[in-house]
């Protein structure tokens, strides 16, 4: 093979490895800017699985989002499975997050409502339902279950639909940039250079422009055509909006998202406009025999205008509008534009690489040039991605927890890793294509592609799901549940339950059964339940009569017999034809636990096997001080390599030594920094101080709780040496360290949410109010000074 070959064939491998590292690399970092929100169901009235007496005058539903009246729908089913008759069209208020259905009188039973919205930010689909029981008595049991959502607007084809027409379009600026800022010049800079391309035919990057733009604009058609399906429009235009050839956003109307969808539709088609302009405009300049430099930088310049455009659309279109307005919408437009210009011009880069493939001189010289000029322009977007991906992360992410307690944040970290991966390796690929080295760099340029294949992979998930911060808090239940009671009243077997042993109207009902059958006795004539107060109680005894309900064999009443809280008897007195028979029992009332908003159920991975072995560093400052250590032996061996080098001798240890200092320091990183990760994630804290002191009395129940709670993972003595804990990654620990860092709040936080992405669950709905401040005080008092 001949050098001339050589170089040809290591040209072509650069070119490849070039194309797919573009293509992967904008698919990783193009995801925030493609969050898909959801119109999700916030609140309603009646509430999910709510028991009403009185029916209601209207229904009333308050979502995340502003949703498009037009394609929006809500169903009010009976009883029997059909649409009640009567039922109102939705009326949307200002703001367009509420909607409101007026309904006819109902009768007794359990309801659905199903509704479908489109949000007018994003113009996704939300569909789901909830249950809520009319009981005029006031005496059926609650409903049980909970609210449903789903987004058939997130099918796998719509997904890739719409990221293609992102992806597409980054890569159709940064080409057009990286010819107009860097190609370009460097070819003019260079012997012949420009001039040897232009004798052969070639048209710089028009032809690829032309084949992105188009290829964008068809993506957004058949996204857009699958959207409008999934809102049940058919293809139909908007209620109200007649369409024109070629809008394919006119089933939306004219809602933010299908204005901000117009907006891409144009730019993407005036860019396909002036490429093929382009096309004419060289022949024209050949004909005469002279250049079309200057045109080739207007219509260039046209394009980047063209592109930008469609990459506002695309902004206003997403999450970040729809959670932060038009400002994070503009944060959103600046992370694309800077993706564009830092990564997007991977495409230009190959395609220089291409048309000079069979150049005889200048090649190196020339790449070298456009790579050093394209460095001005990577140094100032590289910051500018990562500082507004981090400014719109609150937007797509929401609270710290949701990094490490849902699906989206999981995939979130495993994208900024990979984008880390990428930084370090796109740094050493700049340097080595500054020295001359293109072999080593189209080895590293496959590397790099690899990453991205995996990259792609993150992001059509994250495409496929939810973002953390659309994710609903949800309404914990209430510790005290129903007590039920049994005893033997004679020759009679009693069951009563209570529906809540608290103050306030309960429903309590009775049943009387044979002791050697448990079937219903059907002798009896009446039951009676008598309340006796707590000792020293201005109340003192009352005795209510029950009756049988629609269930002969159960015995009911209702009302607010146990008005205070402390230990109460209650009797229950059965008449049957032969006597009089009593059973009494002993009750607890407390007061009702209220329901509390507590995160989303934990849906994160929680921290890897791997990382949970490497917990068992340091954690804190001592964790990174450890870290500083392999850090600071690198730099050493810089010194002494440098050193080295000045007098003539080769240290030949000194890449064996890097390479193993920079893996000690690249895996002390992960344990460390996963656990701070996780740790800032988890913290947070409850509104106000501590309400119940520290007595003696506290810490001792505390210490009860610890013990049946928590001792089975963390070990009676907080060492972390539970049985359950065995094997556990990562492992409980000693508990010591973390709570004496920890204020009371912080605790209460931490024992009430869990600790999400590890195994430590949420205490929310086990423990009461005041047990978990109980803990708090046992915890405090036993490891205040980290023992």
């Amino acid at each position: 093979m001949t050098r001339s070959s050589r170089r040809t064939e290591r040209a072509l491998r650069l070119r490849a490895s070039l194309v797919a590292a573009q293509v992967a690399l904008v698919a990783l970092i193009a995801v925030p800017g493609m969050a898909l929100g959801h119109a999700e169901l916030v609140s309603s009235v009646p509430a999910a699985n709510a028991s009403i007496t009185t029916s209601p005058r209207q229904l009333v539903l308050t979502f995340t989002e502003a949703i498009d009246p037009a394609n929006s729908s809500l169903t009010l089913l009976g009883p029997d499975g059909s649409p009640v008759v009567g039922t109102g069209a939705l009326r949307i208020n200002a703001a367009a997050t509420t909607a409101t259905a007026d309904v006819p009188a109902l009768k007794a039973g359990i309801y659905t409502v199903s509704y479908r919205v489109t949000s007018a930010a994003d113009g996704h689909v939300t569909s789901g339902q909830y249950a809520f029981l009319l009981d005029p008595t006031g005496t059926q049991p609650g409903l049980i279950g909970s609210a449903s959502s789903a987004s058939p607007s997130i099918e796998p084809t719509t997904i890739a639909a719409r990221w293609a027409v992102l992806v597409l379009l980054l890569v159709l600026f940064g080409t057009a940039l990286f010819w107009l800022a860097s190609a370009r010049p460097a070819l003019a800079a260079a012997r012949r250079g420009e001039r040897e391309v232009a004798l052969r035919g070639g048209v710089g990057p028009w032809s690829a422009i032309a084949i992105l733009a188009f290829g964008a604009f068809l993506s957004l058609a058949i996204f857009l055509t699958l959207a409008a399906g999934a809102i049940g429009s058919g293809g139909h235009t908007h209620p109200g909006h007649q369409g024109v050839p070629l809008d394919f956003a006119a089933p939306f109307g004219w809602t933010p998202f299908a204005i901000a969808m117009r907006v891409t539709l144009l730019g993407t088609f005036a860019a396909f406009l002036l490429a093929a302009a382009r096309f004419f405009a060289f022949d024209e300049a050949r004909r005469r025999g002279r250049p079309a430099r200057d045109l080739d930088t207007a219509l260039l310049l046209g394009v980047l205008g063209a592109t930008a455009a469609a990459l506002g659309g695309m902004s206003f279109a997403g999450h970040a509008f729809a959670g932060g307005g038009p400002v994070f919408a503009l944060i959103d437009w600046f992370h694309l534009v800077a993706v564009g210009s830092w990564l997007g011009t991977l495409g230009g880069l190959a395609l220089l690489a291409w048309h000079m493939r069979r150049m005889q001189s200048d090649r190196r010289e020339v790449l070298r040039a456009a790579v050093s000029r394209h460095s001005r322009v990577a140094m100032i977007a590289a910051p500018v991605v990562v500082l507004t991906g981090l400014a719109n992360s609150p937007i797509v992410i929401g609270a710290a927890r949701n990094v490490v307690a849902s699906q989206y944040g999981d995939l979130v970290l495993a994208k900024a890793t990979l984008f880390s991966v990428a930084i370090a390796i796109g740094a050493v690929n700049f340097l080595l294509v500054r020295r001359g080295s293109t072999a080593r760099a189209t080895t590293l340029i496959g590397g790099e592609a690899l990453i991205g294949l995996v990259a792609v992979a993150v992001a059509a998930t994250m495409l496929s799901i939810q973002p953390a911060a659309s994710r609903v808090a949800t309404l914990s239940s209430a510790a005290n549940q129903t007590a039920h009671l049994y005893g033997t009243a004679g020759s009679s077997n009693v069951h009563a339950a209570i529906s809540i042993p608290a103050p306030g109207d309960q429903l309590y009902q009775v049943v009387v059964s044979y002791p050697a059958t448990g079937a219903p006795r059907s002798d009896v004539r009446a039951v009676a339940i008598e309340f006796t107060a707590p000792s020293g109680s201005r109340f003192g005894t009352k005795r209510v009569g029950m009756t049988r309900t629609q269930d002969a064999t159960i015995w009911s009443v209702q009302g607010a017999f146990t008005p205070e809280v402390g230990a109460w008897t209650i009797g229950v007195l059965v008449q049957r034809a032969g006597g009089l028979e009593s059973v009494s029992f002993p009750i607890s009332v407390q007061d009702p636990i209220p329901p509390e908003l507590v995160p989303p159920p934990d849906t994160g991975l929680g921290v890897p096997a791997v990382l949970g072995l490497l917990w068992l560093l340091p954690d804190g400052l001592a964790g990174w001080l450890l870290l500083c250590l392999p850090l600071m032996a690198l730099a050493l061996v810089a010194l002494l390599e440098r050193s080295g080098r000045v007098t003539a001798r080769p240290l030949g240890w000194m890449a064996p030594a890097r390479v193993a200092l920079v893996a000690v320091a690249v895996v002390a990183g992960l344990g460390i920094g996963s656990r701070s990760v996780v740790e800032a994630a988890n913290r947070g804290a409850t509104p106000g101080p501590n309400p119940i002191a520290a007595s003696a009395a506290s810490v001792e129940r505390g210490k009860l709780i610890f013990l049946a709670n928590c001792a089975t993972c963390h070990g009676a003595d907080g060492s972390g040496d539970g049985p359950q804990g065995a094997g556990m990654l990562p492992a409980p620990g000693a508990i010591g360290p973390s709570i004496s860092r920890m204020s009371d709040p912080e605790l209460h936080y931490l024992v009430t949410n869990g600790l999400a992405g590890t195994k430590m669950p949420s205490f929310a709905t086990k423990l009461s109010e005041n047990e978990r401040w109980d803990l708090v005080n046992y915890l405090h008092s036993g490891w205040h000074s980290g023992q």
